[in-house]
């Protein structure tokens, strides 16, 4: 039997889309502020948190700016057309996913990676941490950082689970255009939280490293929407 495809366009992206004709109606202006994300909640019948993806969406593509502390205003109806056509996982799918999985993954490693291993997440927990690097430098640390990690859970399944969901966060249209934008606002990795994650290791204590991985993980979810729309 075989079994099609399915292609279901995430809520918060079709709560975004008709944003987007709205603003492109004329209906509001620019510079205009749009309504709360508990009154706009209400009206699209969504919960908040849709909202903030939804208009984070919109500012990524450049058709509002969020304020923090004030609102969400329309910036321009000239913007990048709001058509992901790929079926992949979009940004708060695979951080979702990071979080489940490399929390797992740490507590696994905790047990079975090498000194040898160890000694190399100092040096790029370094690397993470020099001012003098770029912030594209830095992530390219951080990816390697969390990749030793599961590469240390000696689980190939997981490594290559690990490996795939990097790649969609490097490589797919709409968590590129996330990617560029968070580098835009100078968000950097968190180096205390890393640094968390390599104490729990270098203890072997499993327990810890689960949950020094989640709550960064959890960190990186929350930073991406927890500007204020009010």
């Amino acid at each position: 039997m075989q079994l099609d495809s399915v292609n279901v366009k995430r809520l918060y992206l079709q709560v975004a889309e008709q944003l987007a004709a709205i603003i492109r109606s004329g209906e509001v202006k620019s510079g205009d502020r749009l309504p709360s994300e508990r009154d706009l909640a209400a009206r699209f019948a969504v919960s908040r948190p849709t909202i903030r993806e939804a208009m984070i969406t919109l500012e990524v593509i450049g058709l509002v700016e969020v304020r923090s502390g004030s609102g969400v205003y329309v910036k321009s109806a000239e913007s990048t057309q709001l058509e992901f056509t790929e079926n992949l996982p979009d940004p708060f799918e695979i951080l979702e996913a990071r979080k489940l999985i490399e929390s797992e993954v740490a507590a696994l490693a905790a047990s079975r990676i090498t000194n040898k291993q160890l000694k190399k997440l100092k040096s790029l927990l370094q690397q993470i941490n020099n001012p003098e690097q770029t912030a594209a430098q830095a992530e390219v640390a951080d990816q390697q950082f969390h990749l030793l990690i599961a590469e240390a859970s000696l689980n190939s399944a997981l490594l290559g689970s690990v490996k795939w969901l990097w790649e969609l966060r490097n490589n797919s249209e709409i968590s590129a255009m996330f990617l560029d934008h968070t580098r835009e606002t100078g968000n950097r990795p968190c180096v205390d939280e890393h640094r968390n994650i390599l104490a729990a290791l270098m203890q072997r204590d499993a327990q810890a490293a689960r949950q020094a991985m989640g709550q960064h993980l959890q960190r990186v979810i929350e930073n991406l929407t927890e500007r204020s729309l009010t």
